[in-house]
């Protein structure tokens, strides 16, 4: 196991890339106005299970987006300057709902889900979006199979870029993620 001191002198970018759940929790930070607050506070701004909650401050508090202060006896939390550099990497796209959160960090998009016992959350890269998006454009009427074997990718990421896609209003609601058959793209 790696040092705190070692864990807390690796790059935001390069932990947010590793652990692209973390951005909901960096993005709850951003939501509590306080510098410091407690767990209650964080978990109402956040949403999710106090189990969860346990989890992300703990991630937090590791790789120095947070510190943990004893007062009273009580636990409180304190945003690090680590964590203002963090914003300067994420931008919120859009939240579809309560559940699922859309992310933008650099030139990838990550898709965060909000899941009963834990954070889903999977990374796409600007590259393969527009790559879906253009034979999608070019061709029309795909199934997952075709998209997947002409961009030599595995099905599992195409679905993920057509739900992104469907997100950012670029591909229609009615387009099935599993067929995608019909599929209109609409235009800018």
């Amino acid at each position: 196991m790696m040092p705190m001191s070692i864990r807390r002198n690796i790059s935001v970018m390069t932990i947010l890339m590793k652990y692209p759940w973390l951005v909901y929790g960096i993005d709850t930070l951003r939501r509590i106005k306080d510098k410091c607050f407690s767990k209650e506070e964080f978990a109402k701004k956040s949403g999710v299970p106090k189990r969860l909650v346990r989890s992300l401050l703990y991630y937090l508090v590791k790789f120095g987006f947070i510190r943990r202060k004893e007062e009273n006896g009580k636990t409180y939390y304190e945003v690090t300057e680590r964590t203002h550099d963090a914003f300067n990497y994420i931008s919120c796209v859009l939240s579809a709902d309560d559940k699922h959160h859309l992310y933008r960090i650099k030139d990838s998009y990550v898709m965060i889900t909000l899941k009963k016992r834990r954070i889903s959350a999977y990374t796409i890269s600007s590259e393969i979006l527009r790559s879906v998006e253009e034979l999608i454009r070019k061709e029309g009427n795909l199934t997952l199979d075709e998209i997947s074997e002409r961009l030599g990718m595995r099905k599992i990421v195409i679905q993920r870029a057509i739900r992104i896609l469907k997100m950012l209003g670029i591909v229609c609601e009615s387009v099935d993620v599993n067929s995608i058959r019909q599929c209109n793209i609409r235009e800018e």
